[in-house]
This record gives structure tokens, C-alpha cells and sequence, in this order.
């Protein structure tokens, strides 16, 4: 937050109630748009990308808990953490079935680049949230797309639009906001 006062430090337990509960809204709000959004892992993970950034940028507060304080917080805030980073790869990783020869790109990519992109969004949300603006997520797509489809198909994710929301749904009649229990694959679902 610019021009904000200090920070009083939240207590290990507060920090982990709220990675904890920041962690689930996220899941649920993610897995929604990932099942709504059309079909393709391209079109899934621009909709979670777009998600994300709604997420990040509608509480600042949690989201520098969420990013920047859970890391100077207690093993089970940073055991969260490491859950959502491993679900942000899983969800990377199921690029490989959409490419010709799954066995020419490691399951390894699909964990660098969620460091990327993780680090890109704690960078964002450490100079303000509002630095996350939809450059970001494209820059982001740019990255996710590039080690499974190629230079072409990154590029084209730097023009791509905003999935659009009709009257607040996305495709399919669902809120944004839903609560639904769909999975995102296997990853992540139960949070600490």
C-alpha cells in the first residue's frame, strides 16, 4: 500500500488463518472459472489468470498477506503457500496433454514456470496492487504459453482479450464469485 502507516505484525496464527482462508476463497474461486471458462487449456488457464488478478486486486491487505507476509510466517502458513504453488503447476502441467508429444516437455517446466509467475505477482503486489493491471496477466499468458505452444501462441497472448463477463457470469451462467466444489484436476483442494 503506497503512502500507507506501518504494519502492526499479525500473530502466527493470524497469519495462517488468513493464508488459510485466502488460500480456500482462491481455490473455489479458481476451480469456477477453470470449469466455466471454454474448453482448452489455454482459454482454461487465461480465465484463472483473469480470476487471479480480480483476486489479488480486490484486497490488497490479504493479498500482501497472501504473497509477502506468509513468508516470514510459521511452517503451516508456508506449507499453504507451497500448496498453492504446487497447484499452480499442476495446472501448468496439464498443458502437456494438449501437446503433440507430452514427453518432449519435463513436468519440471510446468514448475519453473510457476516460480515465474509466482515471483512476477509477489513483485506486483509488493509495489501495489494496482501495478497488476491486464498487461500483467497477458505478460503472464505469454509466459505460461511459451515452453508448451511456442513463440506464435505467446505472442498471440499479448493482444488476447479479458474473458469476458456477461452481466458478472462467465461462460456457461456461473458468477465469477460462485462457490462451487470443482476441481481444478487433482491439485490443491484441501488447503492445510
Amino acid at each position: 500500500m503506497t503512502g500507507s502507516s506501518p504494519r502492526r505484525r499479525r500473530s502466527d496464527e493470524e497469519i495462517v488463518a488468513g493464508v488459510r482462508a485466502g488460500t480456500e476463497e482462491l481455490f473455489s474461486r479458481l476451480g469456477t472459472v477453470f470449469a466455466a471458462a471454454p474448453p482448452g487449456w489455454v482459454n482454461q488457464l487465461r480465465a484463472v489468470g483473469w480470476e487471479l488478478r480480480r483476486f489479488l486486486c480486490e484486497d490488497e491487505e490479504r493479498a500482501r498477506l497472501m504473497m509477502i507476509e506468509v513468508l516470514d510466517g510459521p511452517p503451516e502458513a508456508i506449507a499453504i503457500r507451497e500448496e498453492g504453488m504446487r497447484a499452480l503447476a499442476g495446472i501448468l502441467d496439464l498443458a502437456r496433454a494438449e501437446i503433440e508429444d507430452p514427453s518432449s516437455v519435463s513436468p519440471m517446466t510446468a514448475e519453473i514456470t510457476a516460480g515465474v509467475i509466482y515471483n512476477r505477482i509477489h513483485a506486483g503486489v509488493e509495489r501495489g496492487v494496482e501495478t497488476l493491471d491486464g498487461n500483467v496477466v497477458r505478460e503472464l499468458m505469454f509466459t505460461a504459453v511459451l515452453p508448451f505452444f511456442g513463440m506464435d501462441a505467446a505472442v498471440a497472448e499479448l493482444g488476447a482479450p479479458e474473458p469476458e463477463l456477461r452481466d458478472g457470469k462467465l461462460p456457461g451462467g456461473l458468477r465469477s464469485h460462485d462457490r462451487r466444489e470443482d476441481q481444478i484436476g487433482d491439485q490443491g483442494r484441501h488447503v492445510g
